[in-house]
Formats: structure tokens, C-alpha cells, sequence
């Protein structure tokens, strides 16, 4: 049955938005929040997605089985229920910003540990790696000055770095070839290949 013409919706989706706030909050969400909850969705959303059924007539409340706003929150408890256990909620990871740790001293949003290690790691390899080829090419300038261009700006378009060193493009394209070799030395002795 359609809800009654002279329903208080205002009040209702206020109410309703306060009671799936409470909800989630049972759950720890990977996006971190009461707010944001998973693959994109927000409380509201689901208090829309609820409403909107609701007025459609996807989902029909019975006023025999009893009173409009209490069918309303077991509708919306329902959707929270799948999303906590939805794929999506399961194989998500939050990376906690900078702003997040300083608002959590004692890491309750923190992402599974080994992701943070892995992704330190790599970060870390990666920095070293950077300094090993900038050595590499320290004793051709030609060559350290493109490098230190694409480091700066992170832009290695031959016409780009051109115009940055005031340079032909034609001379960019023969100094990124021979950076490109160092660097594939570089990654030959990385992961142990020989590399000619």
C-alpha cells in the first residue's frame, strides 16, 4: 500500500537519515566513515534509494504489519546490511591520508598492515633506484639535465622537455633513448638479470 497523502516526508527523511547514521556506524567501513560506506555509497544514498522504493512502489509497506517509519528503518537496515557484506566492502583497502592520522593517534583507520608495508617498500626501492640512476648519469650533464627536468615536472614528452631545456626536440628524442638504456640497466640489475 502507498503511504498515507499527508505524510510528513520532510520529517521522516530527516529522521531516517539520523537512524542510518547510527546504523552504519555499527560497521567498520573501509572508506573510514559513518558517512561514506562503500563501492561510492553514502548514507544518503541509502536513504534515498529507501525513499524512493518506497514512493515508487518497489517495495510496498503494509500498514497491518504495523506503523510506516518503523518499516522505513528496516528497509534501510537491510541495504546496510548487503553493502556490509557486499564483494565490494569485502576487497576494499583504505590508504589513510596525512589529514586522517593526524585525527586518529591511534591508528583505528589504518589499511591492512602488509598493504602499508608493500606500498612503503616499493616506495622505498623506488627512491633509491632514482638515486642510483641519477649516479649513473652524473658524469653526462647532457643527460642528468633531462633527468632532473622529468623528475621536477614529471612531464617526458620530447616536445615538453624541448621547450623546459630550450633544446630541438630531435636532440630530446636521441638523450631520453640513452637515459632509457641506463635506466634498463638499472632495472636488469634490480631484479638480478643481465642486461646488454
Amino acid at each position: 500500500m502507498d503511504p498515507p497523502g499527508d505524510t510528513d516526508w520532510e520529517t521522516i527523511h530527516r529522521q531516517l537519515l539520523a537512524y542510518v547514521t547510527w546504523r552504519a556506524g555499527h560497521y567498520r567501513w573501509q572508506r573510514g566513515g559513518k558517512i561514506d560506506l562503500t563501492a561510492g555509497e553514502t548514507v544518503e544514498d541509502i536513504v534515498q534509494e529507501v525513499l524512493v522504493r518506497t514512493l515508487r512502489g518497489t517495495r510496498r509497506w503494509d500498514p497491518t504489519r504495523g506503523p510506516l517509519f518503523p518499516w522505513l528503518q528496516d528497509q534501510a537496515r537491510s541495504i546496510i546490511d548487503a553493502l556490509a557484506r557486499s564483494a565490494a566492502h569485502r576487497r576494499e583497502v583504505r590508504i589513510p591520508d596525512s589529514g586522517d592520522l593526524d585525527d586518529d593517534p591511534f591508528g583505528c583507520l589504518a589499511a591492512d598492515p602488509l598493504e602499508i608495508l608493500l606500498r612503503k617498500e616499493a616506495q622505498r626501492q623506488a627512491e633509491i633506484q632514482v638515486h642510483v640512476l641519477r649516479q649513473m648519469v652524473a658524469d653526462t650533464p647532457e643527460l642528468a639535465v633531462v633527468l632532473d627536468a622529468i623528475l621536477a615536472g614529471g612531464e617526458c614528452r620530447p616536445r615538453y622537455l624541448a621547450a623546459t631545456l630550450g633544446v630541438p626536440p630531435a636532440d630530446i628524442y636521441n638523450r631520453l633513448k640513452r637515459l632509457r638504456r641506463c635506466a634498463v640497466r638499472l632495472v636488469g640489475t634490480y631484479s638480478g638479470r643481465k642486461s646488454s
